[in-house]
């Protein structure tokens, strides 16, 4: 992966947090996925990659077009996705789980 130009996940399966798209992210590589499951809180569209109509082949080669012919664009979205990518490690995550577990207890509604 770390020497692919791009990689593309044109799932059609809702997989809640795919691995592949992670796992491209954390190389810096540009990902152009089908948006499904939990692949829509991964990628920012735009930004961290491209996300595509799942099984909508036409937009898949337009958007896989566009990033190889322009490597600037490419490998700048790449290193957004790297960064993105570090507020699904573990240790980031984890925080967020364990605060939303005392909001919970505590009796306070999520998101206030």
């Amino acid at each position: 992966m770390r020497t692919a130009s791009v990689v593309v996940v044109p799932s059609i399966v809702p997989d809640c947090c795919p691995t592949v798209v992670l796992e491209a992210m954390a190389t810096g590589r540009p990902v152009i996925t089908a948006a499904s499951g939990g692949i829509v809180d991964l990628v920012e569209d735009g930004e961290t990659g491209t996300l595509v109509t799942p099984g909508d082949a036409e937009s898949l080669a337009a958007a896989l077009s566009s990033v190889v012919t322009d490597h600037t664009v490419a490998e700048a979205v790449g290193r957004r996705a790297l960064e993105r990518v570090r507020l699904f490690t573990a240790s980031a995550v984890v925080g967020r789980i364990e605060s939303l577990y005392e909001q919970l207890i505590a009796g306070v509604p999520p998101g206030t």
